[in-house]
């Protein structure tokens, strides 16, 4: 998972939550200042039972992982989860003393309605301990059924191995209206919400001058890199930062452009462009087109008739439910994995850039599948290798022409001519 891109979001009483990845992990305070500075939110202040039940339904399993403080004095079944909000002065009085929220906010109250009773609730420990930690973070125990929170030092005994491999981001949106708005993000408040706009949007964030964006008059975007849709047909553009742009409902066109950008659909048909960067696309609903650009992205279709391309560079592809086409327009867009290529998916290949192969379902002459991976005759052009499930593009068969690795089809061991579809464009 590329770093500073979203794993999951959502939102609760007004306020806005994205679950951001740390790949190879982070400190408490290089998350509090990403969250601040370049994602312009803040580590989440969680202030309420409700609040709490809510974000720990939002956490994706990916945002856990299994640190090696835990073996063997630990349940190796426990997994550390997400930076939140919460620190401890170093001056303060161990356990309870002098625990606060990045705003600045003092802590209060949770240990009533968090089952583990932390970031001071631990039984095992005294005042007189070394490891009491000063970082607040999620973490699931086997003995609970949810996440509850932990008190840790940036991993644990200050084990930077064992840091936290994401974190959770507050924003309160700024709430786009009919009228003409001046938006500027440079102290904070980077997130515009138009999701209360009775009509669609078009937002482009890479202007700086006055816009159009019809359902939210003319509106002006300074150092603005987030934004929320409509329920309708909208059209949002990234810049050159690592943006995050909701579609929500409706038939969206999103384009993150330069930087890390998380793209998310939502229902009906959305189309997605990533763009250069790693990006990270989810179309979420429906039968969405999910195009990667260069970098190395992950784009996964969720449920409908997606059609994926990952473009450039390594990627990951997940169609998710239903059949889904995996398109290849050029040769140098291989080296990608899907994850979940099925017996109703298809995979597709644009004719011009591929040899001129006739469109339609790929003829049986031109395919082989084998445990070597080598193709037997100067007419096959694509080749499958049952043993390590990697699909080859042959320019010339059995020539002397090297073949090119498209894509490895996890978990895949058999796949025939019928699955390769050639298309025009």
């Amino acid at each position: 998972m590329p770093a500073n891109t979203s794993l999951a979001s959502g939102d609760f009483n007004g306020h806005h939550y994205e679950v951001i990845s740390a790949t190879g992990g982070i400190s408490w305070t290089a998350a509090r200042d990403a969250a601040s500075g370049t994602l312009g939110g803040q580590l989440v202040a969680i202030e309420t039972a409700a609040e709490n039940n809510y974000i720990r339904g939002i956490i994706p399993e990916e945002a856990f992982f299994n640190p090696a403080w835990q073996i063997p004095d630990e349940n190796p079944g426990d997994f550390l989860g997400p930076w939140i909000g919460g620190s401890q002065s170093s001056s303060a009085t161990e356990p309870a003393g002098g625990w606060a929220w990045s705003t600045g906010a003092l802590m209060a109250g949770h240990a009533a309605w968090d089952q583990n009773g932390e970031p001071w609730g631990s039984t095992n420990l005294t005042a007189a301990d070394t490891d009491w930690g000063d970082y607040a973070a999620f973490y699931k125990y086997t003995r609970y059924d949810r996440a509850v929170w932990i008190d840790i030092n940036g991993g644990r005994n200050g084990d930077a191995n064992a840091e936290p491999i994401s974190y959770i981001v507050e924003f309160l949106p700024r709430t786009n209206t009919a009228e003409q708005n001046d938006f500027d993000g440079s102290n904070n408040g980077q997130l515009v919400s138009n999701a209360s706009l009775t009509s669609a949007v078009t937002i482009d964030l890479t202007l700086v001058a006055p816009q159009n964006t019809r359902g939210g008059g003319s509106d002006t975007f300074l150092n603005i890199n987030h934004l929320i849709g409509t329920d309708y047909d909208d059209t949002l553009t990234g810049n050159d930062n690592a943006n995050i742009l909701h579609g929500g409902s409706g038939n969206d066109a999103l384009t993150g452009g330069d930087g890390n950008d998380t793209l998310t659909g939502g229902s009906e048909d959305d189309t997605l462009t990533g763009g250069s960067g790693e990006d990270v696309l989810r179309g979420n609903e429906d039968d969405d087109t999910l195009k990667g650009g260069s970098g190395t992205d992950i784009l996964n279709g969720g449920s409908g008739r997606d059609l994926l391309n990952g473009g450039t560079g390594g990627d990951t592809l997940t169609g998710g439910s239903e059949a889904d086409q995996f398109k290849f327009t050029k040769s140098n867009e291989g080296g990608d994995t899907i994850t979940d290529f099925g017996r109703s998916d298809k995979l597709a290949f644009v004719s011009a850039n591929f040899g001129g192969l006739p469109r339609g379902a790929l003829g049986t002459s031109r395919f082989v599948a084998n445990t070597d991976g080598s193709a037997t005759s100067t007419t096959q052009r694509f080749v499958f290798n049952t043993s390590t499930s990697v699909l080859k593009y042959d320019p010339d068969g059995s020539g002397s022409a090297p073949a090119v690795a498209m894509a490895t089809l996890t978990n895949v061991r058999n796949l025939s001519a019928n699955q390769i579809q050639i298309v025009a464009s």
